[in-house]
């Protein structure tokens, strides 16, 4: 979605500091994303060129150990948020189709991202096979941690840890299919979003997540 939604071009990125420059429409990625830059090592935090970042994802690989809520929720909107910017040698220019003025804005691409593939994956079975339809996202909603709050209340607090690991992996079920169609050129196929949800849970329960094996997931994307 975000890859149709704007072209942008910032510059070369050699000497412009990933972390701590402002250079995402005047903010920096402190400024966007503290509790994400916890997991990172404070050299990484003081050297990384944007260059080097965008070089094969390597901001990603910089993330390291385990993750809080907030800085899951940081890192999916700064996702969303880089996938606009491509490098080059002319001062960037860019027009955002989410928005009537053609400016982007993080507000904007976050509501589009989250109002969209998230709320499509998490609201078509995902919480309907764990007993949680009322809770299921709307188009309406403006903030993917104020939503998940509002489950976290509904759930039981045995199923808690367990809801807690669904719906983490339902908002990162719709950025792996977005990178496959990105990347790999896969036409968008919900069910096929669901399929891979089912087996990444399957999988994390063999890994150890025990209280979202218990959810029994095994019905997510399955056809009637």
């Amino acid at each position: 979605m975000f890859a149709i939604s704007v072209v942008t071009e910032i510059g070369n990125g050699n000497n412009t500091l990933f972390c701590s420059d402002r250079w995402i429409h005047g903010c920096s990625i402190s400024d966007l994303a503290p509790s994400l830059l916890v997991a990172v090592a404070p050299r990484v935090v003081k050297n990384r060129a944007v260059a080097e970042a965008f070089t094969d994802q390597r901001w990603e690989q910089d993330i390291r150990g385990a993750l809080s809520a907030e800085a899951y929720y940081e890192y999916y909107q700064l996702w969303a948020l880089l996938l606009e910017f491509q490098l080059g040698v002319e001062e960037h220019q860019h027009s955002w189709v989410h928005d009537s003025s053609g400016s982007y804005s993080s507000k904007s691409a976050y509501r589009a991202y989250f109002q969209g593939s998230v709320v499509a994956v998490l609201g078509t079975g995902v919480l309907t096979a764990i007993g949680l339809s009322n809770a299921a996202p709307r188009h309406r909603e403006q903030s993917f941690v104020e939503w998940w709050c509002k489950v976290e209340r509904k759930a039981s607090k045995p199923r808690r840890k367990g809801v807690n690991s669904a719906i983490i992996l339902g908002a990162w079920t719709p950025w792996k299919t977005s990178n496959s169609c990105v990347f790999d050129g896969a036409s968008p196929n919900m069910q096929a979003a669901l399929n891979r949800f089912r087996d990444e849970a399957h999988w994390w329960g063999l890994a150890g997540a025990k209280k979202l094996q218990e959810l029994n997931l095994g019905r997510v994307g399955n056809v009637s």
